[in-house]
């Protein structure tokens, strides 16, 4: 202690009586008082120091007030507490610091302050005195006064309007856009007291943030910044107001944007070209002509083709009128037979697969040429011709064979269909996953401790359906028959929890032949790839990736797999939550027993959520662990684990892990077992073969504990066989639960409350059992709890007077702490804290704040303190004005 305070002063005023000691029960004592400054000028540097007793106490709270406010420490001010020592430091002083100070010490057994006056010298800085000329000072000075003096505010009569209930003075019109695209309602509402507005979109009420906007500028303005398919549908406008409700109905339709980049990688060459050419200019057209003209390498080496000697024969002939005349009188005369015709065809077919595709005028002129040519050359002459042409590889047969093939055909068209029966059979499964999480929080607010147990139970439900339909088919003899099997899911959907504007991902595995087409939907819509929704699909698995979720976006995703012989149908549920304000760390994933082997590797998880930094520590039955080869720490963003290698039995206990931010402290707890190996002996204790039960380590005879402080007993048996240990209280036995954990060590049997009431009090035993004898020890525990001395009191509420839309504030100083009760009333009616009533409650202090204050929120508000000495109450009015 002397060589600390050594450190700022060198006068010791404090003695060994007074360290801190929990049995004597010490209150604040300043041994020396801060001293008083008179007339310092700006820029100088003083210390305000004192000594304080008992040292050590570690509930001991020191606080620094000027004028009555508390003092906020900045640069310039620096505030010392060590070990007895206090002092504040002042860098430099400016004109304002002056004034009255008082430092204040706080423990569980009572309070003593000290007092400080500060007053300084300013040095002018500014010229008050007027330049005006003499003859204008008293004129001008006087004038200036008038115009810079405060106006006396303009009564507004509270009655202004005669009140009416609410009235659509024009109503939101239909809106049809694009997916993605900005929709935008307006209407306007008449009503007095002013209404309140909800916007309802398909069912669901519409909360202002990211995906909605309200706004109100005298109109009443709902934007959707970024539409999806599932807006679309009825948008309603509900008006309220105490006297009466009026509501308007209009339509959102989004369309669904076409997705047109898969058809560019399929498009044809050849259709682009064609719509290039009807952009291209009259200059482009005749330079493209002029190109396609001038004869090319291609067409150069098809004019270097010799012509066949039927084609020889052919032109030779042609010169020759006796072949026109021969050719009239075979058309007179003969006609080809079907058959021939057949061939004809057959023959075209084979020789030039494209003539087919010129237009019918062509292909009608072709046809007459051909038969005046096969009506001059003979059979013979024919077969001749085709055995020395080019076609040598169609013969007659091939030919008689390809019309074989299309009298099958035909045949087959004609042949009654075969009987087509199906049978459909449906599957329906349905699976919940429970999850269980304990956790307890610590939260400093101010003066005051808030802990919390909390229990929380989630159940998510996934429904999976499924319909196969199968067909029987009776086909002809031989004919081949379909082969496949229905879609089924191999990997259903499985349901997620997760918080608003994070990224979430579903995923399906399926199997069916051939491969099923897959379909996703939300609800009853379908959903689309695009910026939003990213869908991908292989052979067997299909992933559905939402960028960025909304709490609009809760509700049922299903995926649909189907084929040409069933579907199947996996559904399941996406809750979306609003973001963890601002406070101590929150357990997402909470810490789960385990049971393990002798020498294995066992694994602690767990999840923390905050938006401050975090500390974690690890304690096994209540001791800390740290770092070393057999226990590893990692973390990966919020997930934190602790590994712990080649396990013993002296780790089997409570393992607890502590996250801590600077809004208080969260825990969370579970069991290790630690088992022998199959077959392994245990280690020979010095305990004989064959020992009574016996106490090694007694409970203390009494204990004393504060309410709402924890406590832990610890006893130790000894005995052969191993003793089962048996708590109670008095008299009656004892089971874990969430404020009272029953454990053991290798070596020790411990109880421990979390937090201890006034029925916790009694006599708690420990029984140590064998079949050898029964050992017993106990422990007599004394809650004490912290009495106010003083009943309640508080100063007045006062009366508030504001305009509509404004804040409102009732505050009161309070004293009498601590309080069994602190009520807020509005014309008898309990206020509970919300977001539109903020209630704030400390040892001194009590307010009430509301956001946004509206007409009918006038009325009488009451504050009501209770504590174990009386109750005291006090009243104050609001009146809300209109703007209008």
């Amino acid at each position: 202690m002397e060589g600390t305070i050594k450190k700022y002063t060198s006068e010791i005023v404090l003695t060994e009586e007074d360290l801190y000691d929990v049995e004597k029960q010490q209150p604040p004592r300043f041994v020396t008082q801060i001293q008083s400054y008179d007339n310092l000028k700006e820029k100088d540097s003083i210390k305000m120091d004192c000594q304080l007793a008992p040292v050590g106490d570690p509930n001991m709270k020191v606080e620094w007030f000027k004028d009555g406010k508390l003092l906020t420490h900045k640069n310039r001010l620096t505030p010392i507490y060590d070990f007895g020592y206090i002092a504040l430091n002042f860098n430099w002083i400016y004109p304002e610091d002056a004034g009255i100070y008082v430092c204040r010490a706080t423990n569980l057994y009572g309070t003593d302050t000290t007092t400080s006056t500060i007053t300084t010298i300013t040095n002018p800085n500014i010229i008050y005195d007027s330049q005006l000329p003499t003859s204008m000072k008293d004129h001008t000075i006087s004038r200036i006064h008038e115009i810079e003096a405060p106006k006396p505010a303009k009564h507004i009569p509270e009655e202004i309007r005669e009140r009416s209930a609410p009235v659509f003075v024009s109503q939101p019109e239909p809106v049809e856009v694009f997916e993605g695209d900005w929709a935008k309602f307006v209407c306007r509402i008449t009503g007095l007291p002013r209404p309140r507005v909800l916007w309802i979109v398909n069912g669901k009420t519409v909360m202002n943030g990211t995906r909605y906007k309200l706004t109100y500028d005298g109109m009443y303005h709902l934007d959707i910044p970024k539409t999806r398919l599932y807006d679309g549908g009825e948008v309603k406008v509900i008006a309220k107001n105490v006297l009466g409700e009026a509501t308007a109905t209009t339509a959102l339709a989004v369309v669904n944007r076409h997705d047109f980049r898969g058809a560019l990688t399929k498009s044809s060459r050849e259709a682009w070209e064609k719509t290039g050419e009807e952009n291209l200019s009259s200059l482009e057209k005749t330079f493209r002509e002029g190109n396609l003209l001038r004869p090319t390498d291609q067409t150069r080496a098809k004019a270097e083709v010799k012509d066949t000697e039927w084609q020889k024969v052919l032109k030779t002939k042609q010169f020759d009128d006796e072949y026109y005349q021969k050719l009239k009188e075979l058309e007179s005369s003969s006609h080809l037979t079907k058959d021939e015709e057949r061939l004809r065809e057959a023959i075209r077919a084979k020789l030039n697969p494209t003539e087919f595709t010129k237009p019918k005028v062509e292909e009608d002129k072709a046809k007459k040429l051909i038969e005046e040519a096969a009506r001059n050359i003979n059979k013979r002459e024919i077969s001749d011709v085709f055995n020395k042409s080019q076609i040598e590889h169609l013969t007659e047969r091939e030919i008689e064979s390809d019309l074989r093939v299309e009298k099958e055909r035909s045949a087959l068209k004609a042949a009654p269909a075969p009987d087509l029966q199906s049978k459909e059979t449906r599957t329906h499964d349905k699976t919940s996953v429970t999850e269980v999480s304990k956790q307890v929080q610590k939260e400093k607010r101010g003066d005051l401790a808030i802990t919390r147990s909390i229990k929380s139970t989630e159940t998510l439900e996934a429904e999976s359906k499924g319909t196969t339909i199968e067909k029987v088919v009776k086909g002809q003899p031989g004919q081949p028959l379909p082969k496949g099997t229905p879609p089924m899911f191999t990997k259903k959907l499985q349901p997620i929890y997760t918080q608003e504007k994070s990224s979430i991902q579903f995923d399906v595995e399926f199997t069916g032949v051939p491969p099923p087409s897959i379909s996703w939907f939300r609800e009853n819509y379908e959903i689309q790839t695009s910026n939003d929704f990213r869908i991908q699909t292989t052979q067997n698995k299909s992933v559905l990736v939402v960028k960025e979720v909304f709490l609009e976006d809760s509700g049922t995703f299903s995926c649909i797999a189907a084929n040409s012989f069933g579907q199947a149908k996996s559904t399941t549920n996406l809750i979306v939550d609003k973001p963890k304000d601002s406070g101590p760390p929150n357990f997402t994933k909470t810490l789960k027993d385990v049971k393990s082997v002798q020498g294995s590797t066992v694994n602690f998880d767990v999840e923390l959520s905050s938006t401050e930094p975090i500390t974690v520590q690890w304690t096994n039955n209540g001791s800390p662990i740290k770092p070393s080869q057999r226990h590893r720490f990692t973390q990966f963003k919020n997930k934190y684990s602790l590994t712990i290698q080649n396990t013993t039995e002296n780790d089997s206990g409570r393992m607890e892990v502590i996250g801590t931010n600077s809004k208080g402290e969260t825990s969370c707890s579970a069991e290790l077992i630690v088992d022998a190996k199959p077959g392994q002996t245990k280690p020979v204790s010095k305990t004989p073969a064959s020992s009574p039960s016996v106490v090694t380590v007694p409970l203390p005879i009494s204990m004393e504990c504060l309410d709402g402080k924890s406590v832990i007993l610890k006893c130790g048996f000894d005995g052969q066989p191993e003793p089962t240990v048996l708590w109670t209280k008095d008299g009656k036995p004892l089971k874990s639960t969430k404020l009272l954990q029953i454990y053991k060590s290798e070596s020790h049997q411990y109880c421990k409350i979390s937090k201890v009431f006034p029925e916790d009090e009694g006599v708690y035993e420990a029984v140590g059992q064998n079949p050898l004898a029964t050992a017993k020890t106990e422990c007599k525990l004394v809650v004490k709890s912290v009495q106010p001395s003083v009943p309640p009191s508080l100063t007045p509420l006062k009366d508030q007077r504001v305009f509509e839309g404004e804040s409102a504030e009732f505050k009161s100083s309070i004293t009498g702490y601590p309080f069994t009760k602190v009520q807020w009333f509005r014309e008898g009616v309990v206020i509970p804290d919300s977001e539109d009533f903020v209630i704030q409650t400390t040892p001194t202090s009590a307010s009430l704040q509301i956001q946004e204050t509206y007409e009918e929120d006038s009325g009488k508000f009451t504050l009501r303190l209770t504590n174990a000495n009386g109750q005291v109450e006090s009243s104050a009015k609001l009146i809300v004005e209109s703007k209008e």
